[in-house]
């Protein structure tokens, strides 16, 4: 149950009934177990950004807002945007219809994206204020090392373990040919370039499709890449490469994606996943056609969180 640990005795109160399942949360710590320490942020049990008028993050399991004036886990450049953003908001000029911003930063810009308006357009003039607090807030990109990621497109957010993170989950890797899968912006593909196989990468967005080729002839190699999903693009393959690097949403490789991969049995296959139960649905997929786990890695990029990333390296006979 969320917030308790192995051992402890809690007492429990009814949270809501979906599909005939009763839910329960955690009214009291009657007998806490010794390795509980006390959370430093006031807003850990409401707040789901770890797990109206306001900013901060969804609560849990909801979409309403926690108002965070701070987040101790947080990077100090969006901590630093959203108390410029909340002074914002007292002005008459703030949108009354705008409902949600989304906040990126590499650590020197800070890129605000607007996902929510209702059905109205934001004027130029909005973009121009929160531009001279927050330059560089209405780039259509930022850069991240050597990566140029534009805002629809997904990247690791620990900046500080991306190195770590690439090399876990291409520990291993034998052969010449290799597919990167869910490849985003090429954070895996220019590794696997690099260390001289021929990869092809597939990715179903086109804002990422256009960063990984951006990354890529920056970078000045060659990778083939797929504007497709990786499911489908995969039923059309007939020959499996030698290795396989799978980054799924959290949704996990999915009935198709494991069916296929079952089908092609690439010798050797890892797979980099943020959510336990998917990652553990597509494992018993894989295993019922021979594959064996030679080791898991977790990583943890969301301290202080109840996430983690998974790097598990698979092997067929």
């Amino acid at each position: 149950m969320p917030f308790s640990l192995p051992g402890e005795l809690v007492q429990v109160e009814p949270a809501d009934a979906r599909h005939h399942v009763k839910r329960g949360k955690i009214a009291s710590v009657l007998e806490p177990s010794p390795e509980r320490i006390d959370p430093e942020c006031p807003h850990f049990i409401q707040c789901g950004g770890c797990s109206g008028d306001k900013m901060g993050f969804h609560e849990g399991n909801s979409h309403e807002v926690v108002d965070v004036e701070r987040c101790p886990i947080s990077s100090p450049k969006l901590n630093e945007a959203m108390a410029v953003l909340r002074g914002h908001l007292k002005e008459r000029r703030w949108p009354y219809f705008l409902r949600s911003l989304e906040l990126f930063t590499n650590e020197e810009q800070v890129q605000v994206n607007v996902l929510d308006a209702g059905d109205k357009r934001l004027a130029k003039s909005f973009f121009d204020w929160i531009d001279l607090d927050l330059p560089g807030a209405t780039e259509p990109s930022l850069e991240y090392g050597e990566f140029r990621v534009s805002h629809r497109s997904f990247f690791q957010t620990n900046r500080f373990l991306i190195g770590q993170l690439v090399e876990t989950a291409l520990d291993g890797a034998e052969g010449t040919t290799a597919w990167d899968l869910y490849a985003g912006v090429g954070l895996f593909s220019l590794a696997l370039a690099r260390r001289g196989f021929e990869v092809a990468a597939v990715e179903a967005s086109m804002s990422a499709i256009s960063d990984l080729g951006h990354n890529m002839e920056r970078a000045g190699l060659n990778i083939p890449a797929y504007k497709a999903s990786a499911e489908l693009w995969m039923e059309e393959q007939t020959e499996a490469p030698d290795f396989v690097l799978a980054d799924p949403p959290r949704s996990g490789l999915g009935k198709n994606g494991a069916r296929a991969l079952a089908r092609l049995k690439p010798r050797q296959l890892n797979i980099v996943s943020c959510d336990p139960s998917t990652l553990a649905r597509d494992l018993a997929t894989l295993r019922s056609v021979g594959y064996e786990v030679e080791g898991m890695t977790m990583i943890d990029m969301f301290p202080h969180t109840s996430h983690i990333e998974t790097v598990t390296k698979l092997r067929i006979g």
